[in-house]
């Protein structure tokens, strides 16, 4: 009873440090968020309008299921890799030397420099994700075929989505890693890799419980961002060319912000734990 009171205790620190530290710099944060949330819309435009392009001159099938896949693999790397950068520049920024705080521009050279090794993060994470993710479908879909389930909204996206926030808790593990990578210019990706593993240890239920918590804040930003949106074209605000960019914009601005105190949640694990980990080295021996 006391390891869970006692864990408790630690999420409870980490969240209120989390937070605390969004708060008071929330412009700095937001500014962070800027660049990569300008180069996930340019893509997300980008991509969907080459992909029309492609089906439409029949250059592109869209039942060639291989050529698909690789589309998909690219496609969801691509934000992978975004959100990874945005990930080392907020670590660039919060781990600095006390007293050193770095300016904007550093934190964004910082994560520029290691990029390389953040690359090498982030793609296995994905690849584990995408293909957990793609077992985990089929299984369900196999599993629940020809049930009344599929025929509820809601009962088919908690059924689906469960299995998703077990496979990226466990994943979440690696996320220390370019904390890691940020901090200690002479680490290699693969000493990075076991550093974060041996530090999240048990950990697993909380990146579990704050994804959750963010899913529940994302759709929450989606739906206020529709009922908006819905607004403004019944008022005649946006036609049917705006539209489109604007629920881009909106979309991946809110996805930035709810992703913002996870990252934080990161870096303040990382500083913590290892710092936790350095003192029990240093202790004396008893006796």
């Amino acid at each position: 009873m006391d390891g869970v009171v006692e864990r408790k205790l630690i999420w409870n620190e980490v969240l209120g440090r989390t937070y605390s530290l969004y708060a008071e710099h929330f412009a700095t944060f937001l500014k962070i968020a800027f660049l990569p949330a300008v180069i996930a819309w340019v893509w997300r435009y980008g991509y969907a309008a080459a992909f029309r392009q492609a089906v439409a001159s029949g250059w592109l099938d869209r039942r060639n299921f291989p050529t698909m896949t690789a589309l998909g693999l690219m496609q969801g790397s691509v934000y992978w890799i975004i959100s990874a950068f945005f990930l080392a520049a907020v670590a660039a920024q919060v781990l600095c030397e006390p007293g050193d705080q770095s300016s904007l521009s550093d934190a964004f050279t910082v994560a520029r420099d290691r990029m390389g090794a953040v690359l090498g993060v982030t793609l296995l994470a994905w690849l584990l994700f995408y293909v957990g993710r793609t077992i985990s479908a089929i299984a369900i879909a196999e599993l629940f075929r020809g049930s009344v389930l599929f025929r509820n909204y809601w009962a088919t996206t908690i059924t689906f989505s469960i299995p998703l926030l077990l496979i990226a808790g466990l994943l979440s593990r690696f996320g220390l890693a370019i904390p890691a990578l940020m901090t200690q210019p002479e680490l290699r990706v693969t000493q990075a890799l076991k550093e974060s593993m041996a530090l999240t240890e048990s950990w697993e239920p909380f990146f579990m419980m704050f994804l959750a918590k963010s899913a529940v804040l994302a759709y929450a930003g989606y739906w206020a961002a529709n009922f908006l949106l819905d607004q403004l074209w019944f008022h005649r605000f946006l036609t049917r060319a705006t539209y489109p960019w604007a629920q881009s914009m909106l979309y991946i601005a809110i996805a930035m912000v709810v992703e913002t105190p996870l990252f934080i949640s990161f870096c303040v694990l990382y500083r913590d734990l290892q710092a936790t980990e350095e003192n029990a080295l240093s202790a004396p021996a008893i006796g």
